[in-house]
């Protein structure tokens, strides 16, 4: 979005209605704080004019040191107070930008799954989280700028009217030089965002890089293969890269300040040479003088803060448009919540018919026609060489992502007319790549804080986990990994991947898919735990993927995949009997196997 001043006093208006909104008592603490430090330099600029002024007219110095404690105990009250309020204030705004980062957050996992797999879009939400991140830009930093330029605009204005009362053409002076230090300001603001999709993807790069070099697991490779330096100046060309952009962002801010530094010269250099002029000609008392001059000293301190805080603003606007076009752009709540009820759960059958796909933003399609049927109760096979679209398959299947053209029915119903958060429910899904969280092992199973401790550990125990488990001093209730526990542990490539069935086995939805999860295990174990896992689901209607068509043998039916079709159908004895692809390969793999030497040869199948 581009930034103009409309959309930077629209953005304005958003963020105090949602201050409002998070905060009743946030707009009075802002005007209490705005009248107390509008009172302060007044007292500060009005002290030296009464005490010259009282020496002047040959006071006692009792009575002036009487009227200067009474004003040192106003000007200490005023301080207090001001301190007070913006401790209170500043506390209160971080409470409301932690909210704005609960809301992006809520949003990253109410987007639809394709928005997450798309590298503009990724860039898109690391530009939004900036506007939220911290104290120094984005909202955090608008609403102390509106704190911090709301007393310096009513303190300014009236020490201007003071001024141009004196004279008009200091006046002048001072508005020219404010209206020119600004435009520099903010374009040199403006140039900083300008460079922010630049600087996002450098620091994308570079937290990745910087992940992978100081992250344990990666350790042994990293020494094996003396991938030390190799690291190290990928990571240097990177911060090389960062820095050329920061030097240009530099250079525009010192041209702003030295713009600045030139008209405070002339400002202090004209109103010095007016008000002397004014004294020697008996037009202004000495604790005028001083007085004004103090104002001066003011104007240049506060219009230069104004002019950083507007120019800051409206920078900053352009985080907050960041911020609120991801907001809105992504906004999936409707498509998550709306939809009929999911059917009668206990028998499903999954219809592709006529479906093509194309990934978004690609050309090339993955699926041209596709009809496939799935019965209730079926265990089907999915298998074929790698790019064959096996997993795409459960992609559309699971709504995680809509199909190019053509539909998929549950039950006779498309599923796009179901409820997607209900739609999710009745899936119990393992991908290849399934993630542990580094919470406890109960959690992780459970998904929840407070899980079913008997259901977890059945789970486990379905899973082959529950002995190793066992043995852990905590048990379910150990950390998986040590990024926040220390005593967490780290468990091997098999054993985090029937953590995972043991998750899918936890929720007991009623459509099973394991997506290759066993890919990690050798092939002895991947078909003891799929013959295994196949007694366990009763009867639930089920799809197994994996590389090695021994271990899926067992299944109603097989769908061999080729370049986004199925080229061969049907039960493992059907496709034997045809010696087509599936025979050539089914052979070619167990010509690897050999079981009395315990060894495996992989093949080179998904």
């Amino acid at each position: 979005m581009k930034e103009n001043n409309s959309s930077t006093n629209r953005n304005i208006r958003y963020l105090l209605k949602e201050a409002i909104n998070k905060d009743k008592m946030f707009i009075i603490l802002l005007l209490s704080s705005t009248a107390i430090n509008t009172i302060i330099p007044c007292v500060s600029v009005f002290i030296p004019k009464f005490i010259i002024d009282y020496i002047g007219h040959e006071n006692k110095f009792n009575d002036i040191s009487f009227k200067l404690i009474e004003l040192f105990l106003i000007f200490c009250i005023l301080k207090f107070v001001s301190c007070f309020l913006q401790g209170v204030i500043s506390k209160r705004i971080m409470k409301i930008r932690i909210q704005f980062v609960i809301n992006l957050q809520k949003r990253c996992l109410d987007m639809d799954y394709p928005f997450t797999e798309n590298p503009d879009i990724l860039n898109e939400n690391l530009n939004a989280w900036k506007a939220c991140q911290g104290g120094q830009i984005g909202i955090e930093s608008v609403y102390n700028t509106i704190f911090n330029v709301s007393n310096n605009i009513v303190v300014t204005i009236l020490f201007l009217y003071l001024i141009f009362n004196l004279s008009i053409g200091m006046f002048m002076i001072i508005f020219i030089s404010f209206i020119v230090s600004y435009t520099y300001h903010f374009r040199a603001k403006k140039f900083q965002h300008d460079n922010i999709t630049n600087i996002s993807k450098l620091d994308r790069k570079n937290d990745y890089i910087g992940d992978l070099m100081s992250n344990f697991a990666y350790g042994k490779e990293m020494r094996i293969y003396n991938l030390k330096e190799f690291m190290a100046n990928k990571f240097n060309k990177l911060v090389n890269d960062r820095v050329k952009v920061e030097k240009k962002i530099k250079t525009k801010f010192m041209n702003s300040n030295i713009i600045d530094s030139i008209f405070i010269f002339i400002k202090d250099g004209v109103g010095l040479v007016y008000l002397t002029y004014s004294v020697l000609n008996n037009k202004m008392s000495i604790g005028e003088f001083t007085m004004y001059f103090s104002i001066l000293s003011y104007i240049n301190i506060m219009s230069g803060s104004i002019i950083e805080d507007f120019a800051h603003i409206r920078a900053q606007n352009l985080y907050i448009n960041d911020y609120i076009d991801f907001m809105k752009k992504y906004d999936c709540r409707e498509v998550t919540t709306e939809g009929y009820d999911i059917p009668i759960i206990d028998k499903l059958e999954f219809e592709f018919k006529n479906v093509s796909f194309k990934y978004p933003f690609t050309d090339r399609y993955i699926y041209e026609d596709l009809n496939l049927k799935i019965c209730a109760g079926e265990k089907l096979a999915v298998v074929g060489v790698n790019g064959s679209g096996k997993t795409t398959l459960i992609k559309l299947l699971t709504r995680l992502y809509e199909p190019t053209s053509g539909e998929i029915l549950l039950n006779g119903i498309n599923i796009k007319k179901f409820n997607k958060k209900e739609y999710f429910k009745i899936f119990s899904v393992v991908f290849q790549d399934s993630k542990l969280y580094p919470f406890t092992i109960k959690e992780n199973i459970s998904s929840q804080e407070e899980g079913n401790e008997k259901k977890v550990l059945d789970s486990l125990e379905k899973a082959d986990m529950i002995e190793k488990i066992n043995k852990l001093h905590k048990g379910i209730d150990t950390s998986v990994f040590k990024h926040i526990d220390e005593q967490g542990i780290e468990f091997s490539g098999g054993e985090n991947q029937k953590l995972t069935l043991a998750r899918a086995l936890y929720k007991d939805g009623n459509m099973i898919i394991l997506d290759e999860p066993t890919a990690a295990l050798d092939p002895i174990a991947e078909n003891e735990l799929y013959n295994n896992f196949n007694n366990l689901i009763n009867g639930k209607t089920a799809i197994y993927i994996s590389h090695r068509l021994a271990s899926t043998s067992f299944c109603d039916k097989i769908a061999l995949f080729e370049n986004g079709k199925i080229i061969e159908y049907g039960n493992h004895s059907e496709l034997m009997a045809q010696k087509g692809q599936y025979y050539k390969i089914f052979k070619t793999q167990a010509s690897y196997y050999k079981t009395d030497e315990k060894e495996v040869q992989e093949y080179e199948y998904i």
